[in-house]
C-alpha cells in the first residue's frame, strides 16, 4: 500500500487544480493509496510509523523539502522507500533526485528506480543533502585529526549529496559511498570580482564543528543552532525513489 503524507500548504486553494491531476494520474498508474494530511496536533514521523506498522509498502511526501525533512526519521527507521512528489516551491531535493515537479513525478514513482543512500546526522538530527556553516570562527575537525576553518566570507559544507542552500548544484557527492565529504570553501580575489572555490576536500565519516560564540548551522534548510556540532554517517540507510535525471 502506497502512503501519501499531504503537507498543509497543499491543501490551498492555488494548488487545488495541480491536486486534482496528480490524483487523477495515481490513479490511472494504479498506485492510489491512503492519503493522510499533515496536522499541527500530531507529527507526521508518528503518522509515517503508525502506517508502517497496519502495512504499508511505500511512503511518498507530497510537498517540498520541509516536507521531507519532517518525516526522514520515520522513512529511514521503518525502511521503507521514499518517493517524493513536488509540489510549490523549494524542491531542491527533488531536483538531486531527478524528480519532475507535478503530475510528472507521478511516472517517476510507478517506475519505482529505487537507490538505497546513505544519511547524515548532525547532533543526532538526520540529514539527506548536507549541512552548511558560513561563521569565520567555526573550526572544523575531521575524524580527530585535521582541524580546517573557513576564512571570512568562506563557509564549511558537510556533503552528503550537496547542501539544499548551495549556490551550485554542479559538484554533487556520491550519497551510496558510506563516506561524507567535508568541504571548505574560500574567497578568491579575481581582480574587482570574486568567487567561493573548494580550498580544502575532505573525505570523512565523523568530524565536529566548534565556535566560540553561538553560530548557525543550515541542515537540510533547516537552522540549528549551537557552539559544538557533532557530524556522522549512517551507511545506506534510506531507501529513495528517484528519477533517470538524478544528479548522482
Amino acid at each position: 500500500m502506497y502512503l501519501y503524507i499531504y503537507d498543509e500548504f497543499v491543501q490551498d486553494k492555488k494548488y487545488q487544480r495541480e491536486m486534482a491531476l496528480i490524483e487523477n494520474r495515481l490513479t490511472d498508474l494504479g498506485i492510489a493509496g491512503k492519503v493522510v494530511r499533515m496536522a499541527l496536533f500530531r507529527q507526521a514521523g508518528e503518522q509515517v510509523r503508525d502506517e508502517a506498522r497496519r502495512g504499508a509498502s511505500t511512503v511518498v511526501v507530497v510537498g517540498n523539502d520541509q516536507t521531507v525533512c519532517k518525516i526522514l526519521d520515520a522513512a529511514a527507521d521503518v525502511d521503507l522507500p521514499l518517493g517524493i512528489i513536488p509540489v510549490g516551491p523549494d524542491n531542491r531535493l527533488a531536483k538531486m533526485f531527478g524528480i519532475p515537479e507535478g503530475v510528472s513525478a507521478c511516472d517517476v514513482l510507478s517506475a519505482r528506480m529505487i537507490e538505497r543512500i546513505d544519511t547524515g546526522l548532525l547532533n543526532g538530527k538526520r540529514f539527506m543533502a548536507g549541512v552548511r556553516v558560513e561563521h569565520p570562527e567555526a573550526v572544523l575537525t575531521c575524524e580527530g585529526q585535521y582541524r580546517v576553518s573557513p576564512d571570512a566570507g568562506g563557509c564549511i559544507e558537510i556533503c552528503n549529496l550537496v547542501p539544499i542552500d548551495s549556490e551550485t548544484y554542479d559538484d554533487i557527492a556520491d550519497p551510496r559511498d558510506g563516506m561524507l565529504e567535508a568541504r571548505i570553501d574560500v574567497q578568491k580575489r579575481h581582480g574587482v570580482f570574486s568567487k567561493k572555490v573548494h580550498a580544502t576536500r575532505l573525505p570523512i565519516r565523523f568530524a565536529s564543528i566548534d565556535a566560540p560564540v553561538n553560530i548557525n548551522a543550515s541542515c537540510d534548510g533547516q537552522l540549528m543552532q549551537g557552539k559544538h556540532f557533532d557530524i556522522s554517517i549512517e551507511p545506506l540507510k534510506l531507501k529513495v525513489i528517484t528519477g533517470r535525471e538524478r544528479l548522482f
